[in-house]
């Protein structure tokens, strides 16, 4: 089971490094790296890949509930300020979802979030701190997940010392998204998306497999 585990973890961690790479070479500046413009390699191309990064939202916030498990112990009642500033984020957001919506039908493309911000207060500055903010965001979810991450492998691997795969969890994560960027993050939700597809396909025809061989 262990070595199941470790090769799985291994084979992700070749392909997340393989992505930051391939990304990286088409790397020519930081709108590449971050989602600032429309027409850069950060933005979200189609609707495979909307779905692909919705997806990818929803399990990190699966994710999130389990961390919530494992901290409650430790910070008590203050882990209901991050559900209170995360549900007055999404309030506002929905406050005035509609009006940027109707202001975005009025360009000749679809803008990101960033470059609408900067373009409609004509400050480049405010799209810079969007989309840095936008990147904090994604650090603060990526400590949750390598919070939640550990325990588990620690919990299939209890052999595995946890600080050493906190680190090597956190310098996979860093590398891949330090050399590819936005887009590589993109990139590795599609990857996540067909795998589940394919291992929702595979589990009925493993299942039909084991119940053909107990059987006998």
């Amino acid at each position: 089971m262990s070595i199941i585990v470790i090769c799985a973890l291994l084979l992700a961690f070749i392909v997340y490094i393989a992505v930051g790479l391939s990304v990286g070479r088409r790397t020519k500046g930081i709108a590449d790296m971050l989602p600032l413009g429309f027409n850069k390699q950060a933005r979200v191309e189609n609707s495979a890949e909307f779905s692909a990064s919705t997806v990818a939202t929803t399990l990190s916030l699966a994710t999130v509930v389990m961390a919530f498990f494992e901290l409650a112990q430790t910070f008590g009642l203050w882990l209901f300020w991050t559900v209170a500033t995360t549900t007055f984020g999404l309030l506002l957001m929905r406050l005035f979802a509609g009006r940027i919506w109707k202001r975005m039908s009025a360009y000749d493309h679809r803008p990101t979030l960033h470059e609408f911000l900067g373009t409609e207060y004509d400050s480049k500055v405010l799209s810079y701190v969007g989309a840095v903010f936008t990147s904090l965001g994604f650090l603060g979810a990526f400590a949750v997940e390598l919070t939640v991450g550990s325990r588990l492998f620690a919990a299939l691997v209890p052999s595995a010392p946890a600080p050493v795969v906190v680190v090597v969890l956190s310098l996979v994560a860093f590398i891949y998204t330090a050399v590819g960027g936005f887009r590589a993050v993109i990139v590795t939700d599609r990857i996540q998306m067909i795998s589940i597809w394919l291992l929702l396909a595979v589990l009925p025809v493993s299942y039909f497999l084991w119940v053909r061989t107990h059987r006998k």
